[in-house]
């Protein structure tokens, strides 16, 4: 993988991964829609979420 990708890729493994422990609302609704599309879904251990909502 080139190295520019690695670096973007990096970049937004360390925003999703710090998503999930910001305490501010309003900065973690901003990175959330940043992050994800507004009808994308994950999946997580069977469970799925769909939008920015959940």
């Amino acid at each position: 993988m080139p190295q520019t990708v690695t670096r973007d890729v990096d970049r937004i493994v360390e925003r999703y991964v710090a998503v999930w422990s910001e305490p501010d609302a309003v900065a973690r609704e901003r990175t959330v829609g940043e992050l994800w599309a507004p009808d994308g879904v994950e999946f997580v251990e069977g469970t799925q979420f769909r939008g920015h909502a959940s």
